[in-house]
């Protein structure tokens, strides 16, 4: 029977709710949150030790008792001097492997030096650099992203540099406040990331423990990278209280109602992104009955990014999709 070639986001989302909307300044994040059970407890969170044995590799082991998944997109900025790595594609990773990933590439393009093993703290790449670290996931070299991180810097008045580091520094106080601001939700198990009130991506974890470990990185340089760069003055992203009797029971009323307002608005973008389909690209690792493979958006939106698929269930424990920039 032939591959199929696409997949409906329903069939995704399948047994998933959501929570009550959250926005800092600009940026809103409406949480997803596990209403069926569909939590697969058979991976567990990309708490890895990092090394790269020689520039554009990144070598990654994993000591715990069940597989886990690379996130799409990860990388580390270290404090050592040593070259910043990154990898395009995400991974399957074995219980107790340790894998060789020989098509990373280096975020920095001057500092030289290796990094040594150690479980350094993990960043996901700003979306502004995630579709082109993709295309590039299966190239080997590793100064591929250096052009693309110059013109990602240039955006921010950062100019003339080609690593990540400096974007990370100028704008720490502004990223680490999304950190702060921002909160999990019981049995969260993702999120719908929304900019200036447009859809910017979608991501799900395959588990509340896993989606709690990735939750800070994908928050704070991944999708708040892209709220700075496109931060409007006082952005309306809340609904506004319309106090009708200037009392406490006034107060409550309009509050509440405003509550019900956006929470219809949030459930009709979430019937709106449940009616998406994604294109089902090329599989890049397979693991027992677990796939990775690439996928994309064909609509307006332009989403792309990867999932995980578990052929054995029939779900899809991860997904971390992006507008492509």
């Amino acid at each position: 029977m032939p591959r199929r070639k696409n997949i409906s986001m329903e069939d995704i989302l399948f047994g998933v709710g959501h929570g009550r909307p959250q926005s800092v300044g600009n940026m809103e994040v409406i949480p997803l949150v596990d209403e069926g059970g569909i939590q697969d407890e058979g991976i567990d969170p990309p708490a890895v030790e990092v090394s790269t044995p020689d520039y554009g590799t990144v070598n990654i082991r994993h000591s715990g008792s069940n597989p886990t998944i690379l996130p799409t997109g990860a990388g580390w900025v270290v404090k050592e001097a040593a070259q910043d790595h990154a990898v395009g594609s995400g991974s399957l990773v074995s219980s107790g492997e340790s894998k060789n990933i020989n098509t990373a590439m280096c975020i920095e393009s001057s500092q030289g030096g290796t990094i040594k093993r150690g479980a350094h703290d993990m960043l996901i790449l700003p979306v502004g650099l995630r579709s082109s670290a993709l295309a590039l996931r299966k190239e080997r070299g590793y100064s591929k992203l250096w052009d693309s991180i110059g013109s990602f810097n240039s955006g921010y008045g950062i100019a003339g540099r080609k690593e990540l580091v400096y974007f990370l520094k100028n704008f720490k106080k502004q990223l680490d406040q999304f950190v702060a601001e921002f909160e999990l939700v019981s049995k969260q198990i993702g999120a719908i990331i929304m900019v200036n009130g447009k859809l910017v991506g979608v991501e799900m974890a395959p588990n509340v423990e896993y989606w709690s470990s990735i939750w800070d990185a994908l928050i704070r340089v991944c999708y708040g990278s892209f709220a700075i760069r496109h931060a409007k003055p006082a952005y309306p992203n809340r609904e506004p209280l319309r106090i009708e009797m200037n009392t406490l029971d006034g107060i409550r009323a309009a509050l509440e109602s405003s509550r019900r307002v956006q929470m219809g608005k949030t459930s009709r973008l979430l019937d709106k992104v449940r009616g998406d389909r994604l294109v089902l690209g090329t599989v890049d690792e397979r693991m027992g009955s677990y796939q990775m493979m690439t996928v994309g958006s064909p609509g307006s939106t332009q989403l792309a990014g990867q999932m995980v698929v578990s052929e054995s269930s029939k779900t899809a424990p991860y997904l971390s999709v992006c507008v492509k920039v």
